[in-house]
């Protein structure tokens, strides 16, 4: 009984958000139909999104780390507890959701595993894709007389 609600939850926030045709020709929902198992692949997406996004933004400190303050070595956990505090890593937390539902909005094909490969990808890469299309309206907007 309970993941019906789950499923009725989350199909009425898909249906408020637009996503409802994109998500119901998606082999997700082609595999899983309506029922519980189908809200558990969108969850298990979108966990996987925010793996990225933590292993995106510890990339990021890292690589900063090595340039700008020639470290060789960290200490693991005050290393992951300051990726969990960082300003890049709450970006990509905020952006996640839009991100993920341009993912969910264009996947067509590949089933669990592409699914997980994008999600992770695009996590990754999250806080730069929001950027981007911020960046775009931002000019869009100064274009418009």
């Amino acid at each position: 009984m309970e993941s019906r609600r789950i499923c009725a939850v989350a199909r009425g926030g898909i249906d408020r958000l637009g996503l409802a045709r994109s998500v119901r020709t998606s082999p997700v929902w082609r595999q899983c139909g309506a029922s519980a198992t189908w809200a558990i692949q969108l969850v298990y997406g979108f966990v996987i999104t925010m793996a990225g996004v933590f292993l995106g933004s510890a990339f990021r400190e890292l690589k900063r780390q090595k340039e700008e303050l020639r470290r060789q070595s960290i200490h693991p956990l005050s290393f992951f507890a300051g990726v969990l505090r960082s300003i890049d890593f709450w970006m990509g937390v905020c952006a996640a959701p839009i991100v993920y539902a341009l993912l969910i909005r264009s996947l067509d094909g590949g089933g669990d595993a592409g699914l997980t490969v994008i999600a992770l990808q695009n996590g990754f890469c999250c806080t730069l894709l929001a950027s981007q299309v911020l960046n775009n309206d931002r000019e869009s907007a100064a274009r418009t007389p």
